[in-house]
Formats: C-alpha cells, structure tokens, sequence
C-alpha cells in the first residue's frame, strides 16, 4: 500500500513524488497524464493535499536533445490544480492536444483547452517530439508562498516524459 509523505523541502524527494505515482496514455489524438500527489503543510500546520492549498499549477517541459541558437524550446502548461478524491495519490487528469500541436504552424505557440493554456517557446523548424517535465510550480491563489519543484535528478525513471509521436 502507498502511503502519502508530506512534503517540506528535503524530508521526501519532491521529484519522485510527483512521477512515482504519475500515468500517461499516449492516445491518437491527445496525450492525458495525471502526476503524483502528496501532501503539504496547511496555514494552520497539518497535512493537505497539495491541490487543496494551491489552485493552479505550472508544468515547464523541455525538448529532449534540442537546442536552437542556444535555447532549449519549452512547453508550459498552465492547469487547474484538481485531483480525484477515488484517486487522491494522482493528480490530474491533464491533456495535451498533440494533434492539433502537430498539425499547426510552429509559429502558433498558445493552445487553450478549456481553462487550461499551453505555451511554446524557442520551436524552429519541426514540433519537437520528446518533452520531459522538468519543472512543476503549484501556485496560490490565496497569499500562499508558491511551491516549486525543479527536477535534479540524473535518473531516467525519476522524470516524466511525454511523447508528441
């Protein structure tokens, strides 16, 4: 059985919790893949679910193995914060469009789905097809300090990664 840690800078590894518990369907059409959970200290000092203090959260992705004069093209998606209570160890589910990715101009770099935005920066040439998560920030709405969790790790099954193909 898993059990949920809660976080506070070094007592779990920030990075393995989020991928640990994460899932990706690669479907025709759009990729969905929900991350790990866990928890967080509240204002008041006892254990919440992260998606219980911050509302939206900020995932930057970069191009496996691509750089364009000097930069790394980036995809950030912006998302609601959400979680299902049947699943409280994911969150999620969030969706990239990679059809309509694919099939546009890499001069569009803003697709909105819903509430959520993704964003593209320094895509030359061809859409890139190997993301890798490499920054989530969970950000409140509410006065709340944010929280960044910036992947360090050397590991390949410690990061997630998504496939465009």
């Amino acid at each position: 059985e898993k059990k949920m840690e809660v976080l506070e800078g070094g007592k779990i590894d920030n990075q393995k919790a989020l991928v640990q518990s994460s899932q990706v369907a690669n479907q025709k059409d759009i990729i969905q893949f929900y991350l790990g959970h866990f928890l967080v200290k509240s204002a008041g000092g006892g254990p919440v679910l992260a998606c219980q203090k911050y509302q939206t959260v900020d995932m930057t992705f970069i191009a496996a193995g691509v750089s364009a004069h000097g930069h790394v093209p980036k995809m950030i998606l912006k998302a609601d914060c959400k979680f299902n209570l049947d699943q409280p160890l994911q969150m999620g589910p969030f969706t990239i469009p990679k059809g309509e990715i694919l099939q546009s101009s890499i001069d569009q770099q803003l697709f909105k789905k819903g509430k959520d935005t993704l964003l593209f920066s320094h895509v030359v040439i061809r859409w890139p097809t190997q993301w890798v998560l490499s920054e989530v920030r969970f950000i409140s709405d509410k006065r709340e300090k944010d929280l960044t969790v910036a992947f360090t790790s050397n590991k390949e099954e410690d990061f997630l990664t998504l496939n465009l193909k």
